[in-house]
């Protein structure tokens, strides 16, 4: 007899599926999913925001026009860098902040 597979999704709109229901405590429902609470509730707001395509799985990390500011940036930094390699971090930053007003910048230490 063969193993039942089903999907991360499947799985998920079982579990929204018994929430909704609201035949046992929410707590009971996400232990026997090995879920928290909190990730049962976030599951179930997806659900009734999106159906059943909310519950599918979603990128992580920046979107693409976040991630490409960073990259600009990065390359600003690496750049002067090389041009005065004796400068370290807390100078890096002060140029960064008079270079670039108004702009997001990483922390002393990511630099």
């Amino acid at each position: 007899m063969p193993w039942k597979k089903s999907s991360v999704a499947e799985q998920r709109e079982q579990l929204v599926l018994a929430l909704l229901a609201r035949r046992e405590p929410v707590g009971v429902i996400c232990g026997r999913a090995g879920v928290s609470r909190q990730t049962g509730y976030k599951f179930l707001r997806r659900f009734l925001e999106t159906g059943k395509g909310g519950l599918s799985e979603r990128r992580r990390g920046r979107a693409p026009k976040q991630a490409s500011a960073w990259l600009r940036l990065r390359q600003l930094v690496l750049g002067e860098r090389k041009r005065r390699p004796t400068w370290g971090a807390r100078k890096l930053l002060w140029w960064l902040r008079e270079t670039q007003p108004g702009s997001r910048r990483p922390s002393e230490r990511t630099l």
